[in-house]
């Protein structure tokens, strides 16, 4: 019965939290801001949460400035959040999301491209171990050429083997792919 709302606010620095609410959405509480820093010790810069639930708890991965993906997971129903980790997976400072499959798998769509602001390549990829590894498994677009041309915003929902993606084309068009996998 409990909602968890990713959220986020870009008023001065980019910073992500989560609204919980216990009584079917009628009230949300806000979540602290959930804290990152890079290797440097710099802060990072992340909005625009997306999260799963594992027998491990909850977690999310973020967009963010830092041209990686971070994470950060909870152990206490989404009230708590570690410090936000990076993934090792590169984000160009663009859109993400996941969606995990009845099988246990993780499955991402995203920009992996580590140039802020280049957005010419959007690629599907698998976790089959809760998101510590990942392994690409298809390009939806891709156009090396021309550096201008931006495929982003991806969502992603599931249905048993088949998964559903929408995705910005180029600012103009919302494309659709629909992917039926084995496993």
């Amino acid at each position: 019965g409990t909602i968890i709302a990713p959220a986020s606010t870009e008023q001065g620095s980019w910073k992500a939290f989560f609204d919980i609410s216990t009584d079917g959405g009628k009230t949300f509480t806000k979540t602290a801001y959930v804290e990152a820093v890079d290797e440097n010790g710099k802060e990072v810069q992340m909005i625009q949460p997306t999260i799963w639930e594992s027998d491990e708890g909850i977690h999310a991965m973020f967009r963010t400035k830092s041209g990686y993906i971070y994470r950060s997971d909870s152990f206490d129903g989404g009230y708590t959040w570690s410090k936000a980790y990076s993934t090792g997976v590169y984000n160009n400072n663009s859109g993400i999301d996941c969606v995990m499959t009845d099988n246990g798998w993780l499955w991402l769509a995203y920009n992996p491209i580590r140039t802020s602001g280049i957005r010419n390549k959007l690629s599907l990829a698998v976790s089959k171990d809760n998101g510590k590894t990942w392994e690409d498994v298809t390009v939806l677009e891709s156009t090396p050429i021309n550096i201008f041309s931006e495929f982003s915003y991806p969502a992603i929902i599931a249905d048993g083997n088949e998964l559903f993606i929408t995705y910005t084309y180029n600012r103009v068009q919302i494309k659709y792919a629909f992917i039926e996998f084995e496993g």
